[in-house]
């Protein structure tokens, strides 16, 4: 760590990929955070924003014995599920490659007991066993600020919703984002009956 980093945050890698144009990791105090085209994708306030949704939103008497983490990002989350859930079965879903070499490289993605799988979340549904269903399925999936369009159709979570006992969504939720958050809603008021939890910038979503 330099004493640059103890006042402002230090850029120490910069790429791009397949599917993200610009991707960086900057290092503050003693901790590394991943920016996919300048949102934050991973660092311990993503860990805290999933962990607020989960107190707010899983059944009380719940403790999930398999997870399901579509969009892996640097791994902060699937660190506090680990941590949170030391006996369940994290399962992580990461489309890019080159995300999930950084996350080993700076976020120690390989000492979290989970299973990383590099593929689309789409196709990794689609090819679950009909009847495979997990305690706990979370769905982050980014590509900088935006959603992609078949990540938010109701087919595609209806499908997912199939395979989770309880399924939470995460949305930005601030500025215009707000918007989006509550058009996506009235979405999907139609196909199911969301429950909601806003944290500070957020709004984590319970199907």
């Amino acid at each position: 760590m330099s004493i640059k980093n103890l006042f402002v945050p230090e850029l120490v890698e910069q790429t791009s990929s397949k599917f993200n144009n610009d991707i960086r990791v900057y290092q503050f105090l003693n901790e590394y955070r991943l920016e996919i085209g300048g949102l934050t994708q991973s660092a311990q306030i993503m860990a805290d924003i999933w962990q607020e949704g989960i107190k707010f939103l899983l059944p009380k008497n719940l403790k999930p014995k398999t997870i399901i983490m579509l969009g892996f990002g640097g791994g902060s989350t699937p660190k506090m599920l680990n941590k949170k859930y030391p006996k369940a079965k994290i399962t992580s879903v990461e489309i890019d490659p080159v995300v999930i070499k950084l996350a080993k490289k700076y976020f120690k993605a390989d000492s979290i007991h989970q299973e990383l799988i590099n593929q689309d979340a789409v196709e990794f549904i689609k090819k679950l066993n009909p009847n495979k269903v997990f305690d706990l399925v979370l769905v982050d999936l980014f590509l900088g600020f935006k959603i992609p369009e078949k990540f938010q159709d109701p087919k595609f979570l209806k499908l997912v919703k199939s395979h989770a006992n309880v399924l939470l969504l995460n949305r930005l939720n601030w500025d215009s984002h707000e918007i989006d958050s509550m058009l996506f809603l009235d979405l999907l008021k139609q196909t199911f009956d969301p429950i909601i939890h806003k944290t500070t910038s957020n709004l984590i979503i319970s199907l």
